[in-house]
């Protein structure tokens, strides 16, 4: 199964056809091999991928769906809001396989060999899927965030010495407090600075225009914005450019009313994610969004439900202070 998937995603853009073939079987594989998701999916019989049962993130923080050898577990954002979601995997080759892949193709000529990093270091957060990815995608990245302390002072000074185009991995929140301490830089043209995250925590909102107005300031205005959208739960992300958020041919993004459960033109934002090969391939989140041409938008959170996002912790850190 895993074999089969890894081609999916290194090959050719995958027909509907094939892509729904791929998902079907590997639900079938999932039911038989991880109990919980047996138990979750009863004797549904999908034909189509919307129809393949599809996980409530929520669940996951009371109940681990996980194959008996996994072994590698990252966990969602956050210190004070209780129990945290899981996602636990037998290896990550595909979650890394996949994030390289789309990342590459998203942000062509991004100067990942100079990375500053305002996320999760995995020596320290090892389950931190965010810092994973950042890893993956950048080895040689110097780490100056700390889940206690927030942005490091270093980072000014990195961020000024740089010689050349550097990439700057950041949540929203890590942004923010990277300019609330002193320093200055002017970025090399081909720079690119990553934010991901959301702008809105559990006790402040941050306002995107400005906060990039302010970093524009800060680091020169001849800056690539990109954005990332992920999360704990999958394997896969979108990369928004300036048109909207993409998700890879691989990752399957329908939206579901909240009421009922069925696809809606806007609703709660559904993934099939066939990077997911080990845990669960189908995962209903609590964000609103709209599926239009290929591209998902953004529509906030489900009213009641708890915040999330990997800028929580950089939030954490700076009310601490």
């Amino acid at each position: 199964m895993k074999d089969r998937l890894q081609d999916l995603i290194t090959g050719p853009t995958p027909s509907r056809q094939d892509l729904t073939a791929a998902a079907l079987a590997l639900f079938e594989w999932q039911r038989e091999h991880l109990p919980a998701l047996r138990a979750f999916a009863g004797e549904a019989r999908p034909t189509q991928l919307e129809d393949i049962p599809a996980v409530p993130v929520s669940l996951l923080r009371d109940v681990p769906i996980r194959h008996p050898e996994a072994f590698q577990v990252f966990r969602t954002s956050g210190t004070t809001s209780g129990r945290r979601g899981e996602h636990w995997l037998v290896d990550t080759d595909l979650y890394e396989l996949s994030a390289r892949r789309w990342f590459e193709h998203c942000v062509p000529d991004c100067p990942v060999h100079c990375t500053l990093s305002l996320v999760p270091e995995p020596a320290r957060a090892p389950d931190s899927s965010l810092g994973h990815m950042v890893q993956q995608l950048a080895p040689q990245a110097t780490w100056h965030f700390d889940a206690r302390t927030g942005v490091a002072p270093s980072a000014w000074q990195t961020l000024a010495a740089a010689p050349e185009p550097l990439f700057l991995a950041t949540t929203a929140f890590a942004l923010a407090d990277l300019l609330d301490q002193p320093g200055q830089a002017q970025l090399a043209p081909g720079s690119v600075v990553m934010v991901t995250g959301g702008f809105k925590g559990r006790r402040t909102t941050l306002d995107a225009a400005t906060l990039r107005t302010r970093a524009e300031a800060r680091l020169g205005s001849g800056l690539r914005w990109v954005g990332e959208y992920g999360m704990t739960e999958l394997s896969s992300q979108c990369w928004d450019t300036g048109a909207g958020y993409r998700p890879p041919p691989w990752l399957h993004v329908w939206t579901a009313d909240p009421a009922t459960g069925r696809p809606a033109p806007e609703g709660l934002l559904c993934f099939v994610d066939l990077a997911n090969w080990s845990s669960p391939l189908a995962i209903e989140t609590e964000d609103l969004g709209r599926v239009c041409g290929g591209t998902v938008t953004l529509l906030g959170r489900l009213p009641q439900a708890r915040p999330r996002g990997c800028s929580l912790t950089a939030e954490e850190a700076r009310w601490r202070r």
